[in-house]
């Protein structure tokens, strides 16, 4: 394991931590770079990556950890049946931070983004803050629902509600499912005059 490459990561958006879903662990360092953490061997024992990384606190999430790695360039043919090239980390073991060697490790540098205009960066936080108002009210029904429950970690629920809101804030299409059902049985949609408000109403029953 001499040819590995090492690195002091933060670990972000962690998914496949169930040891019963055959899928890898995969997660996001501080700069956007995935990693992939195969749970299994062939011979069917856990991998040491996955042992260490099961035990983090928190389902790894913020841990700041050293990590020993290899890098693989792989692709895949996308639904436009164009050709995407991507980089293929596999963690293969866990550090701490002060046992990562300094003649194997690789600098963790953050991407360069490119400039933004000051139009661009305004729309960008004003998405970036509804979607987060938005996250935290769905967050805050899951610790409702789930608040004592052993088997729900705080990694599985924040992923529920920004699922949640991800379907509350997506943009539908024109006609929307309800208009195309209404449609299809024979039932006309007219759209609201310009400036019309709609007012509450009694219902009645």
């Amino acid at each position: 394991m001499d040819n590995l490459k090492e690195k002091i990561v933060t670990i972000n958006s962690v998914t496949n931590l169930n040891p019963e879903d055959p899928k890898p662990v995969k997660f996001k360092d501080e700069n956007g770079d995935s990693y992939t953490v195969w749970k299994f061997k062939k011979d069917g024992n856990e991998t040491v990556a996955f042992s260490q990384f099961k035990v983090l606190p928190y389902g790894g999430d913020g841990a700041t950890v050293g990590i020993a790695y290899s890098e693989e360039p792989k692709s895949f043919v996308n639904q436009k049946g164009e050709t995407v090239n991507f980089t293929q980390r596999t963690v293969m073991m866990l550090k701490k931070a002060s046992e990562v060697r300094p003649e194997n490790q690789v600098p963790n540098t953050p991407r360069v983004q490119p400039t933004q205009t000051a139009q661009n960066k305004k729309e960008n936080w004003e998405d970036k803050s509804a979607f987060g108002k938005c996250k935290h009210a769905y967050l805050v029904e899951a610790f409702k629902a789930h608040l004592g429950d052993p088997n729900v970690k705080l990694t599985d629920m924040e992923r529920i509600a920004e699922e949640w809101a991800k379907a509350s804030m997506r943009e539908l299409p024109t006609p929307t499912p309800l208009e195309t059902l209404l449609k299809n049985n024979g039932i006309e949609v007219i759209p609201a005059p310009e400036g019309y408000e709609a007012q509450d109403q009694e219902i009645p029953f």
